[in-house]
């Protein structure tokens, strides 16, 4: 079966890396855009798509409910087109932390999942989803979760020459990647317990051990608006004041002024990788950015 790949035309660095390395065509979607905010994705195909197998590669990242519709609207369109499969390739997956709502219901993630589902997605790639519970959220649509833990680890390996290094989890939820990682390094762990203060918002509450080393670095897996690891950057160099801070996270999301906050702050550098496109205004000077391209070419080969 023949394989296509989809994307946006504004949103295909990571799908042109993916093509280029496997050898398949690449159809890039333009994105018309209506006064009121509708979209209507446009794909010419050239009667390259019946009986294919498609495969999207599209982050529904900020504007989540935009990207989410894209996505609906343009599975559709390869249905109509007579597609044989639909696969997506979602990096970052838009409303993965809501997994439950307050009176212990199944949260919205579960049914952002299912509309995929009805969408006709047959499998569904992400990366270090927040909630990783929700990859059990359907019946028929096959969701493959790609954990970054060693890829993270042989990255700070080959990235940081010395060996004096606390690895630093912000919270309970990045405690067991942060735990592999250290164990990985032969690292000492630092561990911070927070409450949640509202919606984006959350306070530090204390680190489970002082830093000791030279450079401490905090691993988590989104970075959103910043405010919580600045708390914890604060908190490390209260206790260490010639500590060298770096961070590591897998999604920049970068809601508000993160980059600037980021920027601005004491952390020496921010490491992300690519699963979120970012525009002119999230890039900062501190920002490196960590291409998982060959990640996910290793999956299409081992997955299709």
């Amino acid at each position: 079966m023949k394989r296509v790949l989809i994307a946006d035309k504004n949103q295909n660095r990571l799908a042109s890396h993916i093509a280029q390395s496997i050898g398949i065509d690449l159809i890039e979607v333009e994105t018309v855009r209506f006064a009121d905010t509708e979209i209507k994705p446009l794909i010419d195909d050239n009667n390259k798509l019946s009986g294919s197998h498609a495969i999207i590669v599209h982050s529904t990242s900020r504007p989540v409910n935009d990207h989410l519709i894209w996505l609906l609207l343009v599975c559709d369109i390869l249905r109509l087109k007579h597609v044989k499969k639909i696969s997506a390739i979602i990096p970052y997956f838009g409303y993965g932390r809501q997994n439950m709502y307050t009176d212990g219901l199944q949260g919205a993630g579960y049914s952002v999942m299912r509309m995929l589902e009805s969408a006709g997605i047959d499998e569904l790639i992400t990366i270090d989803l927040h909630a990783p519970a929700l990859q059990y959220a359907t019946i028929s649509m096959k969701v493959h979760n790609i954990r970054l833990d060693s890829f993270i680890a042989e990255c700070i390996a080959q990235k940081y020459e010395y060996k004096d290094l606390t690895i630093v989890a912000p919270d309970k939820g990045s405690a067991e990647r942060a735990a592999y990682i250290a164990g990985y390094l032969n690292a000492p762990l630092i561990e911070g317990f927070k409450e949640r203060i509202g919606v984006d918002n959350a306070r530090l509450l204390s680190l489970s051990d002082t830093c000791k080393t030279e450079r401490a670095l905090i691993v988590d897996d989104i970075i959103d608006t910043g405010t919580t690891v600045l708390q914890v950057v604060q908190a490390i160099s209260k206790s260490n004041v010639n500590c060298k801070i770096d961070l590591f996270a897998i999604h920049p999301v970068l809601s508000n002024n993160a980059a600037q906050l980021l920027q601005n702050s004491c952390i020496d550098r921010v490491w992300v990788t690519d699963s979120i496109e970012l525009d002119d205004q999230q890039l900062f000077e501190k920002l490196r950015i960590v291409n998982i391209g060959p990640l996910l070419v290793k999956a299409l080969h081992d997955l299709f």
